[in-house]
């Protein structure tokens, strides 16, 4: 039997903006937020495979509301996940650009593509998407 507390990895969370220089557009990362949570190798429950459901993202991260505590986590779909590596921070904690100033030198491995979950459920779970493909 598992326990919600067995499992848990470091995820980190960010927001995406997209900001014009000039002719291109750079993206803008806020603050990345850490959070351990459970991140599944696959994506997709064995009774949702079994009815012919393929489901779209590649994995899924679950997340077990607490009671009684007041929570700010307030993800929203498109932003940047960084599941498999840690992101490098500066020392005020925001992500570490290159030296062009046009990205930063961790980019991201994952995006939040689906939110599933309901208002009374103490689980939530999140469909992330590998970006770039499989690799």
């Amino acid at each position: 039997m598992r326990s919600l507390s067995r499992d848990r990895q470091s995820v980190w969370f960010a927001k995406i903006t997209e900001k014009i220089v000039g002719t291109s557009t750079v993206p803008v990362y806020e603050k990345p937020m850490e959070m351990h949570l459970v991140v599944t190798a696959t994506a997709g429950l064995p009774d949702e495979l079994g009815a012919g459901l393929v489901p779209d993202y590649d994995r899924e991260i679950i997340y077990h509301k607490t009671r009684g505590c007041c929570n700010s986590f307030e993800p929203v779909e498109g932003m940047a996940v960084w599941v498999d590596r840690k992101p490098k921070l500066d020392a005020k904690g925001n992500l570490a650009k290159r030296e062009d100033g046009k990205g930063v030198v961790t980019p991201p491995d994952y995006r939040l593509k689906r939110i599933i979950t309901t208002q009374k459920s103490n689980v939530a779970r999140y469909g992330i998407e590998r970006i770039g493909g499989n690799l």
